[in-house]
């Protein structure tokens, strides 16, 4: 059965590594159909993010979520030894206010300022989802994404 054997997986991890907080993000192009409702109505990808909250606040999911992503930290850094400002000891936490965003990618200017906008911003489709919009990806640095993913979140 191919429902059985579809899982959802996170595209993207951040890590602060002052805190050791983590954030999920899911990544979607511009022309990704999952992005796009009719106007007033909210995209397919609310309700993937909405499911993924779902996973990160079942204590016990969190709990093996944190372990792996503990361990895997710990494997690469023994595999790769880098100086980082991560330190091993410091637990990991899944960010509290803003654990799962959305990061739409591969746009122009007229996009942005017309579909983009007039759907997902502007009609309040992203309301309470958290996310970063970036047309071009080469120059992305990764401190700029979690912080605008943390201006976008909602109180």
């Amino acid at each position: 059965n191919d429902d059985q054997n579809k899982h959802d997986r996170f595209d993207i991890l951040l890590l602060e590594v002052e805190t050791g907080t983590l954030r999920f993000v899911e990544a979607k192009h511009y022309l990704n159909k999952e992005l796009w409702a009719q106007k007033g109505t909210r995209p397919k990808v609310t309700s993937q993010i909405k499911r993924y909250l779902e996973v990160l606040n079942t204590p016990t999911k969190k709990n093996e979520i944190i372990e792996t992503y503990s361990g895997y930290i710990k494997e690469l850094e023994s595999l790769f030894p880098i100086k980082t400002h991560f330190k091993m000891d410091t637990k990991l936490e899944i960010d509290s206010q803003a654990p799962v965003a959305l990061w739409v990618f591969g746009f122009d200017k007229d996009q942005r300022e017309g579909r983009l906008k007039d759907l997902l911003i502007n009609d309040n489709s992203l309301a309470d989802v958290p996310y970063y919009l970036s047309g071009d990806t080469k120059n992305v640095e990764i401190q700029t994404v979690w912080e605008q993913i943390k201006k976008t979140q909602k109180a």
